[in-house]
């Protein structure tokens, strides 16, 4: 699949190959350009130990112009013609880089000598892969072609400017004979230095082997029409990228957004699955009546609640706790429900069972062991032994549902489904909920999953800010949750299970169909950059040949 990786790498690799724009005869010849850049290099380099040994001429054979010999270090003539990986035009001619450019690598500066930040003073420092940060003090002054010489990214390519500090991490590159810098940048980026990297387990790029790499020269006035017109594709290949960019984010976030407002309409009684003659409201008193009540071993202990309407106004919600007088938490309810529909605090519905010592072989769940895409446990559970990981653990049954404590794990929830070999106990960072036998357990899951629940879960200071953000267990019981009628929870359940079956299917024939779509746009970009390019075709058709993506 094209990317925009490999369209920016195709564009440089026609660059490189001549294929961008038209040869023109009046053209200062670019064996001309070379030696004047080679001369200019001889007269310019230090005299003595610092002196490049570099001396080389490639030039065509007089006979057959698709063969080319070296004259290297004023010694022997050799045909390098086997050696050269692809054709270039006529007019144009190899040089070795050493022979072109002086290539230099930066100087060590310690870390405790650069800033983070720029003020006053402080000069740029600059690595292998861009500035490191910022010196008191500057190596370098002017406009330099940096190629990065150590890690998975050496052989990138940086231009830089003005007052800097380069880094042992990479080479610079001086030009000469008036070559354009920006066309030698591009030029650089095609050729794809990485593949010269030493074979070691640190990949690295030395100064002795970059010297020998083989780059393709053009004329001096066709380099300057190369860089105008890589810049124009470039400029297009990045429109191209962010399209690709929003179309990966979209596919990636849509079905996650579509099954939450799925799961939100449903918690809302939006689905269509409710009947008027139901009501909630003698099943809320029936829980009130037969009221949960903690394991002795839990510290949690509150006063009873019952919300309910205002005789008087039906829009009003009234809260008894306790002996105390009801109170009017009308601004605490988080969005409006069916008139058939009740209110409840969480801690009223489902509470936890305890905690106690395993004695023998247990499955233990720590927030890990919750997969928090697909809400299930990961299987299979790990086996501990009581002798290795002593102390007490949290008491779990079928049907319960787990909450994790700790951010940013909350949405760390599921259900336990099914009965295991040795019994399940959760670790103190998982809150066990253990529904009123009344309420049907998958709804007050689903409800959990639910945008309205996460919103209310981070709204606290203690889910946010912290070094250890965590959602307190009263705070969650606290909660409230929506109750329909009991009839009313098990066709929600069934209905949110066919839609979100349909939304799969949706999901799958959408991604089928964007890639076919985005395909034919993709078409339509190809054929801008080749009408820019006068009707020339990019290099092995837009990616046959393509650089692959790096991996992150």
């Amino acid at each position: 699949m094209l990317t925009g990786i490999r369209l920016k790498y195709s564009i440089l690799r026609s660059a490189v190959k001549g294929l961008l724009v038209s040869q023109n005869k009046g053209d200062e010849p670019a064996s001309v350009l070379i030696e004047r850049a080679r001369v200019e290099k001889s007269v310019s380099e230090p005299k003595g130990r610092g002196r490049s040994k570099v001396n080389s001429v490639i030039y065509r054979d007089k006979d057959n112009p698709k063969a080319f010999y070296e004259w290297a270090n004023e010694s022997y003539v050799a045909d390098v013609t086997d050696e050269l990986p692809f054709e270039i035009p006529d007019s144009w001619e190899w040089a070795r880089l050493g022979s072109f450019a002086r290539l230099k690598a930066g100087n060590t500066i310690p870390d405790a000598d650069l800033m983070r930040m720029q003020t006053g003073g402080l000069y740029p420092c600059y690595g292998g892969n861009g500035i490191r940060g910022y010196a008191e003090t500057y190596n370098r002054e002017g406009r330099y072609i940096a190629i990065g010489r150590q890690g998975a990214l050496c052989g990138n390519i940086h231009l830089f400017e003005g007052k800097f500090y380069a880094t042992e991490h990479c080479i610079l590159a001086m030009i000469f004979g008036g070559t354009s810098l920006d066309w030698f940048a591009y030029m650089l980026e095609g050729l794809d230095l990485n593949n010269s990297m030493s074979s070691t387990a640190q990949p690295g790029l030395a100064v002795r082997d970059l010297n020998k790499v083989l780059i393709p020269v053009p004329p001096l006035e066709e380099q300057i029409r190369i860089e105008e017109k890589v810049r124009k594709l470039l400029a297009l290949a990045d429109e191209f990228t962010e399209c690709e960019r929003r179309r990966q984010e979209t596919d990636a976030e849509f079905p996650g957004k579509l099954r939450r407002s799925v799961v939100r309409e449903a918690v809302r009684g939006r689905l269509g699955t409710g009947n008027p003659s139901e009501s909630a409201s003698d099943l809320r008193k029936r829980i009130s009546e037969t009221k949960l009540i903690p394991a002795k071993k839990s510290k949690m202990r509150w006063p009873e609640s019952f919300i309910y309407r205002d005789p008087d106004d039906p829009t009003r919600f009234l809260e008894k706790q306790g002996n105390h007088e009801p109170e009017d938490i009308t601004d605490s309810i988080p969005f409006d429900i069916p008139p058939n529909w009740e209110w409840a605090r969480l801690r009223d519905i489902a509470c936890g069972h305890g905690f106690m010592t395993p004695t023998e072989k247990f499955s233990h769940i720590e927030i890990g062991n919750i997969d928090n895409i697909k809400h299930k446990l990961y299987e299979p559970l790990p086996v501990r032994s009581p002798e290795i990981y002593p102390g007490s653990k949290k008491i779990t049954r079928l049907g319960d549902i787990l909450v994790a404590m700790v951010r940013p794990n909350l949405k760390n929830i599921c259900m336990i489904e099914k009965e295991y070999e040795f019994p399940p106990f959760a670790c103190f960072s998982i809150i066990v909920l253990g529904c009123h036998e009344l309420m049907l357990n998958r709804y007050v899951f689903t409800y959990l999953l639910s945008p309205d629940f996460d919103n209310y879960a981070n709204q606290f200071d203690t889910s946010r800010g912290t070094s250890i953000p965590t959602i307190k267990e009263t705070t969650l019981l606290a909660a409230l949750i929506p109750i329909p009628p009991r009839e009313e929870q098990e066709r929600i359940v069934k209905k949110l299970d066919e839609m979100l079956l349909l939304i799969q299917e949706f999901v799958d024939k959408r991604v089928e169909l964007h890639e076919k779509s985005f395909e034919k746009a993709k078409r339509r970009r190809i054929k801008e950059l080749e009408d820019l390019m006068e009707g020339k075709k990019l290099d092995s058709d837009l990616g046959s040949e393509s650089k692959p993506d790096p991996e992150i």
